[in-house]
């Protein structure tokens, strides 16, 4: 049996992720050098529990309380428990990581040990928060542009319009959507018609889609105001 762990213990070692397993009172049994790379504090920490390795290591009150939530939960649920953690590394930077804890019972149904696997996502954070950003940028100029905007799919039915199509056509926003504005055959006439008489002048419209791709087109009208007189 020794020599058995000691193999299994030689792979995690050079497993490219932090892995821990801890005993049934969160009490650690093992941690491989990705997730303690300190060899003094990976061999102290072997029979201390969750709140003593986060006071020893410096880690705050409020993440040993959250990592025995979590390992409660996985007790109590059965089940395999995935939370996110974010912290600063040692340059000041913040890291963001994502934990699995797995809970495993022995035959009587009692739990026996959990298994933690962290993996790094800090760059998937930050594609993530720069999606965000391009999207809230979009968003501003489809809500605060001067210039008639909306999407439509391949049939030519209305799907979002923008305040400036609204307030130029004289519409409210629910009357529009679904309504034809398609920009193929008689294209001004049927994005026209949706313009109150008062309001009907000279549109131009463009239409913007990848090529063979059937999704939604970006139809942009240009509204010009007759001159007075």
């Amino acid at each position: 049996m020794p020599l058995e762990s000691s193999f299994f213990e030689e792979i995690l070692d050079k497993v490219p992720a932090e892995i821990l397993v801890a005993d049934a009172e969160y009490r650690f049994l093992y941690a491989n050098p990705v997730a303690v790379p300190d060899l003094g504090v990976r061999e102290w920490m072997i029979g201390k529990t969750n709140e003593e390795f986060c006071i020893y290591t410096g880690r705050p009150v409020s993440m040993s309380r959250a990592r025995r939530m979590v390992f409660e939960k996985a007790r109590r649920t059965r089940k395999a428990v995935e939370w996110a953690e974010s912290a600063q590394d040692s340059e000041g930077v913040v890291q963001h990581f994502l934990h699995r804890i797995y809970p495993a019972f022995n035959a009587e149904g009692q739990l026996q040990e959990v298994i933690i696997y962290v993996v790094r996502i800090t760059e998937t954070k930050e594609f993530e928060e720069k999606v965000r950003l391009h999207e809230k940028r979009y968003r501003d100029l489809f809500n605060h542009s001067q210039a008639l905007i909306c999407t439509h799919d391949m049939d030519g039915k209305l799907l979002t319009v923008n305040p400036a199509t609204c307030k130029i056509l004289g519409f409210e926003e629910q009357e529009m959507l679904g309504r034809s504005g398609s920009t193929t055959g008689q294209s001004a006439a049927n994005f026209a018609f949706l313009a109150s008489p008062a309001k009907r002048s000279t549109f131009c419209i463009r239409t913007i889609a990848a090529k063979n791709r059937a999704s939604n087109l970006m139809l942009s009208a240009f509204h010009r105001i007759s001159p007075i007189g």
